[in-house]
């Protein structure tokens, strides 16, 4: 990471429904792998229960640290015929 960089935003969006197991532990291990100075931090962090703010259930698991933020999103399972 150059020395010059103080802040930097990105967002992972996985978009398939076929293979979104795949996809979020993929990214999972990216952010994990990323050498950045709060990685070690990070990568100790525990992961959270996500709420929703409209009735209280649980909606995913998010995991926080120096800034970086992995948000792995539940979404209900779609069947197709």
């Amino acid at each position: 990471m150059p020395t010059s960089c103080k802040f930097v935003v990105f967002q992972i969006h996985n978009l398939s429904l076929t293979s979104n197991s795949c996809n979020w532990l993929g990214n999972k291990a990216w952010t994990e792998a990323l050498q950045w100075p709060g990685k070690k931090s990070y990568n100790a962090a525990e992961y959270k229960d996500l709420k929703s703010s409209i009735d209280g259930s649980n909606i995913g698991s998010v995991k926080s640290a120096n800034n970086l933020t992995f948000i792995r999103r539940m979404f209900e399972s779609i069947s197709r015929s």
